[in-house]
């Protein structure tokens, strides 16, 4: 099993943010992290980054998992290695609104906003999830 190198947990409430330290990442390795999204509004954004003069990212965005967990993969995409970076961010979309049913349209709660997310380390493609 990969071994985790932090776990972040954001809320609604107190921490929406989480920006990791720089850490070294070569090309020839992968990163990743796995997830856990609650909240049937709740959307996770993901921001993989280089730390270079002129950085580049690749973001993505989760919904709820329904308490599954999920895990992704992400080679960095500069050859050598480099410094990067994660940002997590946890958002709200609003509901949808539906005369048929009444509990449409209800606003989440801050408290029924939770993102669960470990950090791996890198290692070998196939291996890190």
């Amino acid at each position: 099993m990969t071994s985790m190198l932090r776990h972040i947990v954001l809320d609604g409430v107190n921490r929406t943010y989480y920006k990791s330290d720089p850490e070294w990442a070569d090309y020839g390795l992968c990163v990743g992290y796995r997830y856990n999204v609650t909240g049937r509004d709740t959307v996770l954004h993901v921001h993989f980054c280089s730390d270079n003069a002129s950085p580049d990212c690749i973001s993505e965005a989760y919904g709820s998992t329904n308490g599954e967990e999920y895990c992704n993969v992400q080679r960095p995409f500069l050859r050598g290695t480099h410094l990067y970076s994660w940002y997590f961010g946890l958002d709200t979309k609003s509901p949808p609104y539906t005369l048929s049913d009444p509990d449409s349209g209800r606003i989440q709660r801050d408290y029924e906003t939770i993102a669960a997310i470990l950090i791996l380390k890198s290692n070998h493609c196939h291996d890190i999830c």
